[in-house]
């Protein structure tokens, strides 16, 4: 069907469907208004994303410290009965297959004879006496460059010369230089060939200019590997000193260092262990460990709020800045084939061909930022940890971070709390209340913004 002309009565670009044909004119400013508005919202999520992913970060390098902190409550002394407790603990058996004891002893043999093998060094006895104030080598060091000094000068004073480095290269004024007489350039490097030597107060640039660079080129790149040898004899000391050193403050700390490496170990099993399960075995024990309950606590807690924030980001965000990316260039398709075809500019065009939702939902959109902002700082912010009980869902965690119901940009924890409607956190009542006096409503029937409209 085609349109007739376009009328002129007057239109908003929010117009519903069903209204009058719209001019090209109109259907221009139209998609303008709608790319601004997706370019508007792509911004705040994109400022969004950028905030979680910073918080991600933080939360990340806490969960280290804490599954550190947690190494060192199952472990604080490296002894025997602490090892054996601490495998008991945590099931990591890592101790029993690779002995720290062991390890200690052979480290100490080698740091030891590394010790010894240095200090019969000839370079670390006389290592004041050579790289020390005054030292030989270090004098040595300033004479050779002392003497390198005026060859250096020297070939600076041909090098900055117009054309020099070209002169030489191509060989000029030797059988080498390959230029044909017929070529322009051959007049030019002749000219600046003449020009030098008349800088420089020579008769000649074959003659004369070539044999003194030459000359002090030699002086110069043989004075220049000699301070390069003496540096490297003076590094070679320094660094025997560091090894040494090194070496030395490890023996006189080994049994922290080893007991500290067991931590590395430990934390790194914790990354993938069970704690929930860690937990239940820490409740067996004869003598209850509060700091052990605490720091695995702390640990599920953070890994909580870091698994929150990256779905939030990976199955949240990004597929939303997708989507309104997809929108944002079909806005732009349509702004192209208006502003290219000429007919389009001719007929009136029907109004099934803009977009009208788009403006009402950019509010909706606009505005759940701001709350789910406010749920990240929550949870980021959250330090009661011991309030959990591990033997819950770790997905209650989330309204234990924020006393609220995760928003629809968090889709796999969303979803358990809709198949799970009366969950709640096995604390005692009171302690809810305290800790937010909504979340026992919260959980069974918040509500939040939908902002699932972007096809």
């Amino acid at each position: 069907m085609r349109f007739g002309p376009a009328s002129k009565t007057m239109w908003h670009p929010n117009q519903p469907e069903g209204a009058m044909a719209v001019t090209w004119q109109q259907a221009v400013q139209h998609y303008e208004q709608r790319q601004a508005e997706a370019e508007e919202v792509i911004a705040e999520y994109e400022r969004l994303r950028t905030v979680v992913v910073e918080q991600i970060r933080v939360v990340h390098r806490q969960l280290g410290a804490a599954r550190t902190a947690l190494a060192a409550a199952c472990l604080p002394a490296l002894e025997a009965t602490g090892i054996a407790r601490a495998e008991r603990l945590t099931g990591f058996r890592g101790f029993s297959r690779r002995d720290p004891f062991e390890v200690m002893a052979h480290r100490r043999s080698v740091l030891e004879r590394t010790v010894a093998r240095i200090q019969g060094d000839e370079r670390y006895q006389r290592r004041v006496g050579l790289v020390g104030g005054g030292g030989e080598l270090t004098e040595k060091l300033a004479e050779v460059r002392d003497t390198a000094g005026p060859f250096e000068e020297a070939c600076t004073r041909f090098e900055e010369l117009p054309r020099f480095q070209e002169l030489i290269d191509a060989g000029y004024d030797t059988p080498q230089f390959n230029r044909s007489w017929w070529q322009a350039d051959y007049w030019k490097l002749w000219a600046a060939g003449d020009k030098i030597c008349s800088l420089l107060g020579m008769r000649d640039f074959g003659d004369d200019v070539r044999p003194a660079y030459l000359a002090a080129v030699k002086e110069r790149d043989f004075w220049r590997e000699e301070v390069t040898r003496v540096e490297r004899l003076i590094a070679d000391v320094h660094r025997l000193v560091a090894e040494h050193d090194r070496a030395q403050g490890t023996l006189s700390n080994l049994t922290q260092v080893i007991l500290e490496e067991c931590w590395q170990a430990l934390a790194e099993f914790f990354e993938h262990a069970d704690l929930p399960l860690l937990d239940t075995w820490l409740s067996k024990e004869t003598a209850e460990d509060r700091g052990i309950r605490m720091a695995l606590r702390r640990v599920a807690g953070l890994d909580a709020k870091e698994k929150f924030l990256r779905e939030l980001q990976e199955q949240g965000l990004q597929p939303r800045l997708n989507d309104l990316d997809n929108r944002r260039r079909k806005y732009m398709a349509r702004l192209r084939k208006l502003r290219t075809s000429s007919k389009m500019r001719t007929r009136a065009i029907s109004p099934s061909w803009l977009d009208h939702r788009f403006g009402a939902k950019k509010s909706k959109l606009l505005g759940e930022v701001p709350g789910i902002e406010r749920q990240v700082a929550r949870v980021v912010a959250y330090e009661k940890y011991d309030r959990f009980q591990l033997s819950d869902s770790p997905r209650l965690w989330w309204v234990t971070f924020t006393g609220s119901r995760p928003p629809r940009l968090l889709p796999a924890t969303r979803g358990w709390y809709d198949r799970n409607p009366d969950a709640t956190p096995s604390v005692a009542a009171e302690e809810i209340v305290d800790l937010n006096p909504a979340v026992a409503v919260v959980v069974r029937g918040s509500t939040d913004v939908d902002a699932g409209y972007l096809s």
